[in-house]
């Protein structure tokens, strides 16, 4: 296992990164632990924009 220094995770265990321009989606181990069987996920629009948000 590596740790990213540019890695960005929530309190939920969601995480983000970037890499050459591109940005990486995913869930910590202990999501997925905790989670068990993911059986559907929504994506978003090819293209779509997000904003930055940060939680206070």
């Amino acid at each position: 296992m590596s740790i990213l220094d540019n890695i960005l995770c929530s309190k939920s265990h969601e995480y983000v990164y970037e890499k050459e321009g591109f940005y990486y989606i995913g869930l910590t181990e202990y999501a997925i632990e905790q989670l068990g069987d993911i059986v559907f996920v929504e994506l978003p629009e090819i293209g779509e924009k997000y904003m930055k948000y940060l939680e206070q």
